[in-house]
């Protein structure tokens, strides 16, 4: 199961059912971790009590135990394929998701999050022990300033290539974002897709049109490059959250 080319992802293709390579991943982890668990058990064996006793004993957000419990589905519903009789999955009661409700940032926080003299010391505090890689605050810097100005997602942010900006208009061209698995970058936003491509234009501040013309014109960077880069690559995910 959800092994990329095989029968059973064929199938979920022909249901429309197209699993990003993230996913997959994921949902390969839980099978082993059922396998491992349940192996030795025949499919009607598997019910519920003993299912919630093993999650009930592990250290997991509700999320998780959740995609755990999708998966376990998923294992009833191709055991036909596999020459064993249909049995349908147990109901699983859903576990309660303790996740804390994003908020937006006030003005202070915002204030502080551009505050150029917090940045310049926690770019010497980063890079204390290797300079050498000590490649300024600049590029991430201004990266979070389109993020907030323009109301960008962070793959689209990373995406950023100079022909998105359109300084004499003052807008902002959203056509893609960029996938952090398979390291490409699409030609449609997130709410579109390969077969039905979407953009959206969006307005930016003065202040963000006389920066970045500043700051691309410095880069010499031509209208297909990336805009923030490190080492002639987009900038990595786990460095903007770090």
């Amino acid at each position: 199961m959800f092994v990329p080319g095989s029968k059973h992802m064929k199938r979920l293709e022909m249901l429309g059912r197209k699993l990003e390579d993230k996913t997959i991943r994921t949902k390969r982890v839980m099978l082993r971790l059922i396998i491992e668990q349940f192996g030795e058990l025949e499919l009607r064996e598997l019910t519920e009590p003993k299912i919630h006793d093993y999650l009930g004993g592990l250290e997991r957000s509700g999320s998780w135990k959740n995609n755990f419990l999708t998966v376990i589905k998923d294992v009833f519903e191709e055991a036909p394929f596999c020459g064993v009789e249909y049995i349908a999955p147990p109901r699983f009661p859903k576990f309660r998701r303790h996740t804390v409700k994003k908020d937006i940032f006030n003005t202070a926080e915002l204030n502080t999050l551009f505050a150029e003299k917090l940045w310049v010391q926690f770019c010497k505090s980063m890079y204390r022990k290797c300079p050498q890689y000590n490649e300024g605050y600049l590029d991430i810097y201004l990266l979070f300033m389109c993020t907030v100005l323009c109301g960008l997602r962070m793959g689209e942010a990373i995406a950023l290539s100079k022909s998105q900006f359109l300084f004499d208009q003052g807008m902002l061209v959203v056509d893609g974002f960029y996938k952090y698995e398979s390291r490409v970058r699409t030609n449609f936003n997130k709410c579109g897709s390969a077969e039905n491509q979407k953009f959206r234009v969006v307005p930016m501040p003065d202040e963000l049109v006389l920066v970045m013309k500043k700051y691309i014109e410095r880069q010499n960077l031509a209208d297909g490059d990336y805009v923030f880069t490190r080492y002639g690559v987009p900038l990595r995910k786990h460095l903007l959250q770090k």
